[in-house]
Formats: structure tokens, C-alpha cells, sequence
């Protein structure tokens, strides 16, 4: 789960950088500001379609947006985490958390 929440993470930074906002976003890709703003988390995902239509809407090829950015992921999601040795132990952990959220919201549902 770590690259849909280097993604999220990415595509938010380029459209704060933007200044576009989710609910822009949200008319660009024909979605919910609700769904935009679980992709930014790297919660759901989008299709090809609505991540086309992103890479246009921000002006990022799709592979570049597909790279996303390592840099600003670890400054912004992953930082009071960065004390773990192993970088992947921190990610197990975070999708164990991402785990964790999906049944509490099923349950709320």
C-alpha cells in the first residue's frame, strides 16, 4: 500500500501546488470529494480513466505521476516514523494500520 499513499500523497502535493483543490479534482475525475480525499490518503483507488484525466488536469505524464515523490512522502506521511531502521517495517506497520481503518469504517457502515 505504500505506492497508493506515495501517489495520494504526490497528487496532493502537486495540486496544492496548483492551487487546485479536491473539490476540483473531484469534477476533473467525476467523483466524490469524499473518494478524492480517501485516494490522497492512498485509501482507494482510481481508474485508468480518472488517473488519465488527473495527470492532465495537474500537467504530469502518467509515469511521472505513477513515480510520485519519495522526498515528500517521507517529509509529510512517514516522518514521525523515520526513527524505524527498516524502512520496511514502517510500511508493514502502516498497512496494518490502513488495515485497522477499513474494518472499524466497515463496521460503521
Amino acid at each position: 500500500m505504500q505506492k497508493a499513499r506515495m501517489l495520494g500523497n504526490y497528487v496532493g502535493k502537486l495540486a496544492n501546488d496548483a492551487g487546485i483543490s479536491v473539490y476540483d479534482i473531484g469534477q476533473a475525475i467525476h467523483c466524490s470529494e469524499d473518494k478524492v480525499k480517501l485516494f490522497l490518503k492512498g485509501r482507494t483507488f482510481l481508474s485508468f480513466s480518472q488517473l488519465t484525466s488527473l495527470s492532465l488536469l495537474l500537467g504530469v505524464s502518467l509515469p511521472d505521476l505513477f513515480r510520485g515523490d519519495e522526498a515528500t512522502y517521507n517529509a509529510t506521511v512517514v516522518h514521525c516514523m523515520n526513527e524505524f531502521d527498516d524502512p520496511q517495517k514502517r510500511e508493514e506497520i502502516l498497512d496494518l494500520i490502513d488495515d485497522y481503518l477499513d474494518v472499524v469504517n466497515s463496521l460503521k457502515s
